[in-house]
């Protein structure tokens, strides 16, 4: 089973928790990579709009486009719409951020439209909240582990 994982990249560090930290967490709650976890052998791989880019580490805060085969706006496109039409949930991560995330707010439409459950992870008062944004996950939490489990218990039986 496929999650994708949603959130903003532009104007964060590559290393930091808001662009790459939650998404290695969110990965070893999911795929069940953490000690003592009751998840372990899910069957649940997540993917990441930063897999195979850890050459952006270098770049400090990643601004956009970049050259080279997954980091022009067309690969980027082309890749993060695939992941979110084929993935068997989304889980969206918003807080902490203090402005919009195009992007993001993108993907959530794609797999909205065909009709993927989503799970964001959001505080009350994040510049996200929008009446359309906020009718379109099965569940909004504030935790990233609410969040994992709430992906786990509609994927796993």
């Amino acid at each position: 089973m496929k999650v994708y994982l949603s959130g903003p990249i532009t104007g964060c560090d590559f290393d930091a928790w808001m662009c790459n930290g939650w998404r290695v967490k969110a990965t070893k709650l999911l795929e069940g990579q953490i000690e003592h976890n009751k998840y372990n052998r899910t069957g649940i791989r997540c993917y990441s709009p930063l897999r195979g880019k850890a050459y952006l580490k270098n770049v400090g805060e990643v601004k956009g486009e970049y050259e080279g085969p997954l980091t022009n706006k067309h690969a980027i496109t082309m890749r993060d719409r695939h992941d979110c039409l084929t993935c068997d949930a989304m889980l969206v991560y918003l807080k902490g951020f203090d402005r919009v995330s195009i992007g993001t707010m993108i993907e959530l439409g794609w797999a909205d439209a065909v009709r993927k459950p989503i799970v964001l992870v959001m505080e009350p008062g994040n510049p996200h909240e929008h009446v359309i944004a906020g009718s379109i996950p099965v569940a909004c939490v504030e935790k990233l582990e609410e969040g994992c489990d709430v992906i786990r218990r509609i994927l796993l039986p």
